[in-house]
This record gives C-alpha cells, sequence and structure tokens, in this order.
C-alpha cells in the first residue's frame, strides 16, 4: 500500500510481512538531478528507484546488489486492529 504524505514527504511505502508484522519505507529515493521528482514503486518482491538503477528487497529495505545500502523505514506497531508508523 501506498500512503501519500503531506507537504514535502514523499509517501510511506506500507508492506505486511506476516499477519502481525509490517514494514514500512520511505517513497524517497537517493537523490539525483536527473530525476528531482523520482519515487520509489513496488514490484514485488521488490522496491524499485529507476532514477539510481537500484533495488531493494520488500521483505528488509536492503540494496539487491549487496553494496550495504538500504532505504529508509520507519518503526512499526500492530495491535491487531490499528497500525501505528513512527521514526
Amino acid at each position: 500500500m501506498y500512503l501519500n504524505g503531506e507537504g514535502d514527504s514523499y509517501g510511506i511505502i506500507v508492506y505486511r510481512s506476516q499477519p502481525e508484522e509490517f514494514r514500512a519505507y520511505d517513497r524517497k529515493p537517493f537523490y539525483n538531478e536527473k530525476c528531482p521528482n523520482n519515487r520509489l514503486y513496488v514490484k514485488l518482491p521488490l522496491i524499485i528507484d529507476e532514477c539510481n538503477n537500484y533495488e531493494y528487497l520488500i521483505l528488509d529495505g536492503y540494496n539487491v546488489n549487496g553494496d550495504g545500502t538500504h532505504i529508509y523505514w520507519y518503526k512499526t506497531e500492530y495491535d491487531g486492529t490499528e497500525l501505528r508508523i513512527y521514526n
């Protein structure tokens, strides 16, 4: 699911990895002058950054080429009814 942000936010990607577990990732990729309005998008099982040619695993947010980079993620808490996303 994509959650839209307000103001300068690029929004958040929310992924339910287990029935009681969620992942939340910032949609803002690493900055690239060629693509100032670039957004990350999901193509399971990956999160794609077309401008910078990066692909990240949706399960943990790490770059699939193994260089150690990852996208910014938020903490999540789920009580069975409501999902809380925070940093």
